[in-house]
Parts: C-alpha cells; structure tokens; sequence
C-alpha cells in the first residue's frame, strides 16, 4: 500500500492526477509482455524484507509517453521529488480512498533497485522509463 501513498503524493505535488495519469500497483507493461498505449505514470512496491515494525520495498516508477521530451521531463521531476520528499520522518498518507499512513525511516538511492531504467519498448518504439529506489518505513495508521 506504499505505492498508494507515493502515487497520491505525487500527485498532490502535480505530477499526475491519480486514475487519469497517476496509477499505483499497476505497470504499464502487461503480462503478456505487450505496452499500454496510455501515457502516464505507474508506481510499484515489492516488499523485500520485513519485520515486526518495519518493511523495505523496492519502489519503481514506470513511465510511457508519447513525447519523449515530456517523458525525460517528468523522470526528472520524479527523481527531484524523491530526493526532496522522501525524507527521515516524513509521513505519506493513502487518506482519502484508505486511512492508511507511513512514516519513511530511509530511502536508498544507491543500491541495485536504484536509478534509472529502460523496461521496455512498445510496437511504436516508445520506451517505458522508470525510477527506482528503496524505501523502508513503518505503517502509523493501518487501514481503516
């Protein structure tokens, strides 16, 4: 549910509107190995190791456009946000679809989860690029 709050923050900080260009627990890469036509942004989590407390993800934001300019600009732009945002002690919130909230204990930026990436590439020759990284947070507030 980590990828809910960091999709829904993003998109409090304008990078998306969530469920229009903003999407979480999804990829814009089916199972078939076949691309979305749809631009836009998609944020994933995978638990890698938890405790009693805490867990720690691998986070990667996928993203395809039609314009590369506008691709390159918004992974940019995500990777600033990250930087900034995800801090020790911050909180990010799933409020208001779940009442759920999570306060970031580290986020990692150098390991192999993190950077950037080339996932993929539709039958039009446009890329899904992504960013990735590793977070660890605790859950404050379960979901209601």
């Amino acid at each position: 549910m980590i990828d809910l709050a960091i999709a829904l923050n993003l998109a409090e900080n304008s990078l998306g509107e969530y469920g229009t260009t903003l999407f979480a627990g999804s990829s814009p890469i089916f199972g078939s190995g076949m691309i979305t036509n749809h631009s836009g942004i998609w944020v994933t989590a995978t638990t890698i190791q938890s405790n009693q407390f805490t867990y720690t993800d691998n986070v990667l934001i996928s993203t395809r456009y039609a314009d590369v300019l506008e691709q390159d600009t918004a992974l940019l732009h995500i990777e600033e946000w990250a930087r900034k945002t995800l801090q020790p002690a911050c909180e990010l919130t799933t409020d208001p679809l779940v009442h759920a909230s999570f306060e970031i204990i580290a986020v990692r930026f150098d390991n192999n989860a993190a950077g950037f990436s080339v996932d993929g590439i539709d039958d039009e020759g446009r890329y899904v690029k992504s960013y990735g990284f590793q977070i660890q947070y605790k859950i404050v507030q379960y979901p209601s």
